[in-house]
């Protein structure tokens, strides 16, 4: 799948792997599937404050405008 903007967006343990791969040439097994548990974790967070913001908003469907709210929210920082 490629986005808008021409980024290939492909997401699963071997991509996942060679993007580990990126970084150093060797990576276990488990160590890719943690990392793939974690991200599902958060993707699914995502979509689930993103599904409030819909709902927000009136709509029953998630767009990406949601997804950059959340995203938005997610990084700003607390402060002390």
């Amino acid at each position: 799948m490629v986005d808008k903007n021409g980024n290939d967006v492909s997401l699963g343990i071997t991509n996942i792997k060679n993007i580990g791969h990126d970084v150093n040439g060797r990576i276990s097994d488990d160590a890719v599937i943690r990392v793939a548990l974690q991200e599902q974790r958060r993707i699914k967070k995502k979509f689930e404050l993103a599904k409030k913001a819909a709902q927000h908003a009136g709509r029953e469907t998630i767009r990406e405008e949601d997804i950059l709210v959340v995203e938005q929210f997610m990084s700003e920082e607390l402060p002390e």
